[in-house]
C-alpha cells in the first residue's frame, strides 16, 4: 500500500467516524453522548495521524490526540490552535481496559 493510500485511508476512516457522530447526535433520543463524543475523538485522532503521515513522520501507538496534536505543532504552528481541545479528548479515547458490566 503506497504512502498516498495509507493517507487516504486514515481519512476515510475519519470521515466515518464524523459521519457515525453526526448520526447518532441528529437521530438519536435521548443523545447517547459519551459514545458521540468517542466518534468525534476518534475523527480528530484519525485526521492528525493522515497529517503526520502526509508529513512522513511515524505514527506513534497512541489514541492521544494531544500528543499527536503536539507532534502536529512541530511541522505547523496553527495546530497549537487545537491543542487544548485536543488534550481534553483523551477521555474519549478507546480505553485498554473494557468496563465491568454487572
Amino acid at each position: 500500500m503506497s504512502e498516498h493510500d495509507i493517507i487516504r485511508e486514515w481519512l476515510k476512516i475519519a470521515y466515518d467516524d464524523y459521519d457515525s457522530a453526526l448520526y447518532l447526535f441528529e437521530n438519536k433520543i435521548p443523545k447517547p453522548l459519551e459514545i458521540i463524543c468517542y466518534h468525534c475523538q476518534q475523527a480528530v485522532e484519525k485526521s492528525l495521524k493522515a497529517f503526520l503521515c502526509a508529513n512522513g513522520i511515524d505514527i506513534p501507538k497512541t489514541h492521544d490526540a494531544g500528543l499527536l496534536c503536539q507532534r502536529c505543532t512541530e511541522l505547523d504552528a496553527k495546530f497549537t490552535d487545537f491543542q487544548e481541545a485536543c488534550d481534553e479528548m483523551v477521555v474519549y479515547a478507546a480505553q485498554q481496559q473494557q468496563p465491568k458490566i454487572y
